[in-house]
């Protein structure tokens, strides 16, 4: 059973979750079907389900959040930087979401 916590950095974690995480399940519908887009698809549906998590107020995926937006944030760098089919002008606001949940969670797990 998991611990129910009352944080506004959690909460505005999973926020900044659930904003990367239709990003990720809606770049689709900008780039069409192709391999980046539906591995895009694949992980939005992870964060939204993580996000729903931490919104409800359960600290049981804070830390592991952590490593996920530590290796999502440079995987969506390396995307833009490989040139992948979705678009530039939608994988940046992927990487300013996900930082928003890398320094909210950041923040929850320091001062736990």
């Amino acid at each position: 059973m998991t611990r129910v916590i009352h944080s506004k950095a959690l909460a505005s974690g999973g926020i900044f979750m659930c904003i990367s995480a239709a990003l990720h399940v809606f770049a689709i519908l900008v780039s069409g079907f192709n391999v980046s887009a539906i591995l895009l698809l694949l992980v939005g549906l992870a964060y939204a389900a993580i996000a729903r998590s931490l919104m409800s107020g359960s600290e049981l995926w804070a830390k592991a959040s952590l490593f996920i937006m530590a290796a999502g944030i440079p995987a969506a760098l390396l995307m833009i930087w490989l040139h992948a089919a979705v678009p530039r002008w939608w994988l940046w606001p992927i990487v300013w979401a996900d930082v928003g949940v890398f320094l909210s969670l950041g923040l929850y797990v320091w001062r736990r």
